[in-house]
């Protein structure tokens, strides 16, 4: 929740640069690490990075995106774990046995770091912020998006989101999909093929 109170107040864009930085650095620490504490404390801190990106991102969305528009750019946002999953098994896989447990770790830190620059000099917070929108498209878009919200009424506090019928449905779908995926991916794992 810190994070994504930091990514409505202040700037999503600089969240996730930060988020990619720190996930790129841990993760290639942890090819370095030489203990389980020091091992503990990196994928700790991997967590707390992690937890900041998807609320984050879909702040994103529904900044650039209308409501029509909002279920394929959610569907792509959440395919992209799985699909990444399946593809970055392969790699590991094939760093792991050319190269070491411990390389995997650093080759596959070096993407995120990367892809921290590209973020940084391309995205843009709001469509108002977007250098390449004329002042009318620029308009044009936050009126609909305004039009958009005037519908659904403000969430005064936590306490009251969490009573929503409708967080608490989507919750539980998240809950029971992650668990799904995950339990998958465990259980695949440790089959032989």
């Amino acid at each position: 929740m810190p994070g994504a109170i930091y990514a409505q107040k202040n700037s999503v864009k600089k969240l996730i640069f930060a988020s990619l930085l720190l996930w790129g650095v841990c993760a290639a620490a942890t090819g370095m690490v030489s203990n389980i504490p020091m091992l503990m404390a990196l994928r700790f801190v991997l967590g707390i990075v992690e937890t900041a990106v998807m609320p984050s991102m879909l702040m994103y969305i529904s900044r650039w995106f209308t409501c029509s528009e909002h279920l394929s750019a959610n569907t792509f946002l959440i395919l992209g774990n799985p699909v990444t999953v399946l593809w970055m098994s392969i790699v590991s896989g094939y760093l792991v046995r050319n190269f070491g447990w411990r390389e995997m770790f650093v080759f596959e830190g070096v993407p995120a770091l990367l892809w921290a620059v590209v973020w940084w000099f391309t995205v843009k917070d709001r469509p108002a912020d977007a250098h390449w929108m004329s002042g009318k498209e620029k308009a044009d878009f936050e009126a609909i998006l305004i039009s958009e919200q005037e519908h659904i009424a403000p969430v005064r506090d936590y306490k009251a989101a969490f009573r929503s019928s409708i967080v608490l449905k989507c919750c539980a779908i998240h809950a029971l999909w992650s668990i799904g995926m995950y339990g998958f991916i465990s259980s695949c794992g440790c089959r032989p093929f």
